[in-house]
């Protein structure tokens, strides 16, 4: 088992990870260290108690593609034990795509709070499926409330429309 543990490793984690495993490795026990300690992978601790923090959890981690490139991975370790045997199945998932995705919504997000902060406008926006209602951008501030003293239910945003426009209002919402 050991043998195979030392054989993927240079497979699938950049050198900085490996030396840094390396440098942890006991005698008496294969430990990887993904990230500062983040958790430990077919550890001797498995071995020895039968736990390991990393098994039946989902790990990002940074591997090693075979051209020598890195990109991030989503790896999900579980047991497969068999008499007095154990086997060990990882799934490995490259999350590359779902990161940039990621990035690119954070960014998003940055610029559509720069954007209403430098017009000094404000977002109401309200889910009509569920009544959840959501303040941005200031809003709040906007119309003279602290941003607690708003609700987050259309009811609550109902209270602040004059008496005679909740007619056209409601309607307008569910148009």
């Amino acid at each position: 088992r050991q043998e195979m543990i030392v054989v993927l490793l240079p497979l699938l984690f950049p050198a900085a990870l490996r030396n840094a495993a390396s440098r942890r490795r006991s005698a008496k026990a294969l430990v990887v260290v993904l990230s500062a300690g983040l958790a430990t992978l077919l550890a001797h601790r498995y071995l020895a108690t039968g736990q390991a923090r990393i098994l039946g959890r989902r790990v990002e981690v940074t591997a090693l593609h075979r051209d020598g490139h890195e990109f991030p991975v989503e790896i999900a370790i579980t047991t497969l034990p068999s008499g007095d045997e154990v086997a060990f199945s990882a799934f490995v998932r490259d999350i590359t795509e779902r990161r940039r995705s990621e990035d690119e919504l954070r960014e998003s997000r940055q610029r559509y709070d720069l954007a209403t902060a430098a017009g000094g406008i404000g977002v109401w926006e309200v889910n009509l499926g569920t009544g959840e209602a959501r303040v941005e951008g200031g809003l709040a501030g906007l119309l003279g409330y602290a941003d607690d003293e708003i609700g987050g239910e259309l009811a609550d945003w109902m209270r602040l429309v004059f008496p005679e426009d909740v007619e056209e209002v409601m309607a307008q919402l569910m148009s």
